[in-house]
């Protein structure tokens, strides 16, 4: 089942995320007395609504190493966002501030609705511990969240597959989608990728390939007719691969959303923690049967595979699809 917010109008596609930062312990010293200055930075990342700012940031609490803020911030985000991040300074009079630590809180932990009460380690840029911070965390939603092997009937038969990622700045990851058409036995019939754009006469054609998985919107969009696909297609499989063969420890998030013809998602799901493969395989669309004949649906499977192209994962695929 997906789990939905959904919301008509011009919120569909954001959501709220409400933050308290209550209190750090433990920190580390920054200054000759053995004590900091600490605030804390709420960074302007890819999805946040903070406009024209680098940051939001607390009030700073002078000569401690265990500071109480008790102060809340409340901010709209929309299906970029891929985590909250906390940097901790120690302020200077007079010289630039401090960076003493950091945590990185994953949006998809937050989709409960649920309040999260937790006490998060705070890291060095050299990944030692250097204290707690303590936060209430909780997110309100309009986006259709779907989660692993969830099952997601098909609205329309014209429709968009969006697929992005995050990547670290120092390093470029050329990154690849592509969907294939499978019959019942399995076997491939046609598919679209970066270097093969259009299959089953229109029914799927590829936007062209995104190296850096930078810039706006999708990092790449593969559109699907499902009128346009031969009828002795059964499952139509989307996955992403590293074309270059870097793990995908590399890649700090990644994400699928399904969208119709008025550019309203009806599907997403975002993954971090993908491991160390070189595929992931994202869902697949099949046709309904029985009573559910002449509809189609998409389920989540979000599994590691292997191989740096479709061709070389798709054994792995069958066998998921079972």
């Amino acid at each position: 089942m997906a789990a939905s917010h959904h919301h008509s109008g011009s919120t569909v596609e954001h959501g709220k995320v409400f933050i308290e930062i209550i209190e750090a312990r433990n920190l580390p010293a920054a200054d000759s007395n053995g004590k900091s200055d600490p605030y804390v930075r709420i960074k302007n990342v890819k999805g946040i609504s903070m406009p024209g700012k680098d940051y939001v940031a607390t009030k700073v609490i002078e000569k401690t190493l265990n500071p109480v803020w008790n102060q809340s911030f409340t901010f709209s985000y929309d299906y970029q966002l891929s985590k909250v991040v906390f940097k901790v300074y120690d302020h200077d009079r007079f010289t630039e501030d401090d960076h003493l630590c950091t945590t990185k809180v994953p949006i998809e932990s937050l989709w409960d609705g649920k309040e999260h009460d937790v006490w998060y380690p705070l890291l060095t840029k050299q990944k030692e511990h250097k204290g707690d911070l303590h936060l209430k965390l909780r997110t309100e939603y309009y986006l259709p969240i779907v989660w692993p092997n969830a099952y997601v009937i098909v609205p329309q038969n014209q429709f968009c597959v969006g697929l992005g990622w995050d990547t670290s700045k120092k390093e470029t990851i050329d990154l690849d989608s592509s969907v294939t058409g499978l019959d019942i036995t399995k076997e491939q019939k046609d598919y679209v990728s970066f270097h093969h754009l259009q299959a089953f006469n229109g029914g799927l054609k590829h936007q062209g390939d995104n190296r850096t998985g930078e810039g706006k919107g999708d990092d790449e969009v593969i559109n699907v007719d499902l009128n346009r696909i031969d009828p002795s297609i059964q499952f139509l499989a989307v996955i992403i691969n590293s074309y270059s063969g870097a793990p995908f420890t590399k890649v700090k998030s990644a994400y699928i959303r399904l969208r119709d013809n008025q550019n309203h998602t009806f599907a997403f799901f975002r993954l971090s923690d993908l491991g160390k493969s070189t595929g992931l395989f994202f869902g697949f669309l099949y046709r309904g049967t029985g009573e559910y004949q002449g509809k189609w649906f998409f389920k989540t499977t979000a599994v590691p595979v292997g191989g740096r192209t479709l061709e070389s994962s798709l054994v792995d695929i069958q066998h998921i699809i079972g």
